[in-house]
């Protein structure tokens, strides 16, 4: 073989080998040169390897570009990105180059979005809100469709309608995702109370009585 210039990378002294084979000690692996400069097609990485072409990353690394994921393939050149859309981890892309989340609507329907793993998860809690439904604590939280009496909401942590309901009143969970019920208090002659359940936004009172007795100067009494 011709002796060559090697342009040594471990060490700040020029040397010149009689073969351009040879790797000297203490340089390491030896890149070829002409004229004493490194190989134009070649990139240098880490230790003094070498990459095939003009690359610009390391084989097998990825990186986020937009919602997708970028791979560097062999020659050292970051590939198209691959969507994460639909991905059951996560519809975005979170650091290091993974298809993940960061909040639980980056998640398929009745899963979460886990705080430290930025994956989607079915597992919920307070502070780990699902994307639709909501977290039950009655299957040790999870994701639920929020539909059930005894699970019923659409966000945050369900709520139990028959545990919720006042007493004697009966509670179901409705097509709103919320419960509603009903009290109904018969005549005991004293004053009765409810006690109205937190979250309540609304209360209807229907109210009847008998029909009163012969009002004053002439006016009938009330039904």
């Amino acid at each position: 073989m011709t002796g060559r210039v090697l342009a040594a990378l471990s060490v700040a002294i020029a040397l010149v080998a009689a073969s351009g084979c040879e790797t000297l000690a203490g340089i390491g692996v030896p890149v070829l040169a002409d004229g004493g400069g490194a190989d134009e097609d070649a990139t240098v990485v880490g230790d003094g390897g070498v990459l095939e072409g003009n690359g610009t990353c390391t084989p097998g690394q990825t990186q986020c570009s937009g919602a997708g994921v970028s791979t560097c393939g062999a020659s050292g050149n970051w590939g198209s990105p691959t969507s994460c859309a639909g991905n059951s981890a996560g519809s975005a892309c979170v650091p290091p180059g993974v298809c993940g989340c960061s909040v639980a609507t980056d998640c398929p329907v009745d899963r979460s979005c886990h705080v430290q793993t930025h994956a989607c998860s079915s597992g919920c809690a307070s502070t780990q809100p699902c994307h639709g439904g909501c977290c039950s604590a009655a299957t040790a939280g999870t994701c639920v469709a929020g539909s059930s009496n005894a699970a019923c909401g659409k966000s945050g942590v369900c709520a139990d309608c028959a545990a919720t309901c006042p007493t004697g009143g009966t509670c179901t969970c409705k097509a709103s995702a919320a419960c509603a019920g009903s009290v109904t208090l018969g005549y005991t002659g004293a004053e009765q109370d409810v006690t109205v359940p937190a979250g309540v936004v609304q209360v209807t009172f229907v109210v009847a009585g008998a029909a009163g007795g012969a009002g004053m100067n002439g006016v009938s009494g009330g039904a």
